[in-house]
């Protein structure tokens, strides 16, 4: 009986890395969709720039 305890409370450790894992996953692509974002907007800054010239 205790080896399942053990068992089960180690599964429910792995879940919860698992879980903390997933969200800083999603955080990080969070992040990273904006810096896409930034990235196009400057690239679009700089070829109006380029056309004005």
């Amino acid at each position: 009986m205790l080896m399942q305890q053990d068992l089960l409370f180690k599964l429910r450790e792995a879940q919860r890395h698992l879980i903390e894992a997933a969200r800083a996953i999603d955080g990080a692509s969070i992040h990273v969709g904006k810096l896409i974002e930034a990235v196009e907007s400057n690239r679009n800054a700089d070829k109006e720039g380029n056309d004005d010239a």
